[in-house]
């Protein structure tokens, strides 16, 4: 049938674009400054899962851009969302499957996961009830609260909508784009972080794990508005923060947690993913 992947018959893509080592290259997901992100079928993996369907085999294969390949830093973010994934295992993280040079490119292979990233879904469907946006938020700090429990601590650094999946399976949050991520106590490097969303001392290049939490009550104002959070900064006299009074799906005690969360000293935030947590579920 048209649109099919793979043979109804023998069980073959259809439709292989090229192939690199046992991947062989199926459609591009996406393009970036990095990278270009393709999705793969992996043929060893097809060969030992025996009596599976065959989209149990698919990956998604992530290749650097040559001219990036030239430049350091980009190898190193590449090389280190690799070293992140490898190293993480949660339900809301993308399982890593492999990373491998060829021809002198690198790629990353990790999980497919179906479902719609929350920068697509709210400009297509505008914003979300409250309760939804709460759910999603809590189940962004459940991963929060893992990688920030690393030892040394993880900071994603880069929490944004485009960076949250909803699976479509079973409507819950996957935190995409380990390439930012940041040891605590590695040396201050170059900022990263999204317009928005990064928080001030990430944007000195000083992230901390309250970094992250700050990202997540800026997404909550994307979600619940579909307006940029910038939308909403602004200075009335005690340095630059959100102002969400004038929406109306944000309740008082809603936006009592995202003003906290979002305070320019991290100090005055809340200090740990589940306290954000805790907070958001009071508001439920």
């Amino acid at each position: 049938p048209p649109g099919n992947l793979f043979c109804i018959y023998c069980g073959q893509p259809v439709k292989v674009e090229r192939s690199i080592r046992q991947y062989q290259v199926l459609r591009i997901l996406g393009q970036g400054g990095m990278g270009t992100t393709y999705l793969a079928w992996d043929r060893e993996r097809n060969s030992l899962q025996v009596g599976a369907s065959p989209a149990a085999a698919l990956v998604v294969l992530k290749e650097m851009n040559a001219d990036m390949a030239q430049i350091r830093k980009a190898q190193e973010l590449f090389e280190r969302e690799a070293r992140a994934l490898k190293s993480l295992n949660h339900s809301g993280i993308p399982k890593f499957f492999d990373f491998f040079v060829e021809e002198d490119k690198k790629y990353l292979a990790m999980e497919m996961i179906h479902g719609q990233d929350l920068e697509k879904r709210i400009s297509l469907q505008g914003p979300v009830l409250p309760e939804q946006a709460i759910e999603w938020m809590i189940q962004t700090c459940e991963v929060l609260e893992y990688i920030h429990s690393q030892d040394p601590p993880l900071i994603h650094r880069d929490i944004k909508p485009a960076n949250l999946l909803v699976r479509r399976r079973d409507n819950r949050i996957i935190v995409l784009d380990f390439g930012a991520v940041k040891e605590i106590g590695t040396p201050l490097g170059t900022r990263i972080g999204a317009e928005g969303y990064s928080a001030p001392e990430q944007d000195r290049g000083q992230p901390l794990t309250q970094s992250d939490l700050y990202a997540v009550g800026a997404t909550s104002i994307f979600l619940l508005t579909a307006q940029s959070p910038m939308h909403f900064y602004d200075n009335r006299g005690n340095g630059y923060r959100f102002y969400v009074e004038n929406v109306p799906t944000i309740t008082p005690q809603l936006r009592e947690v995202i003003e906290k969360v979002t305070q320019p000293l991290p100090g005055d935030r809340y200090q740990t993913a589940p306290e954000l947590a805790d907070a958001l579920k009071d508001c439920l």
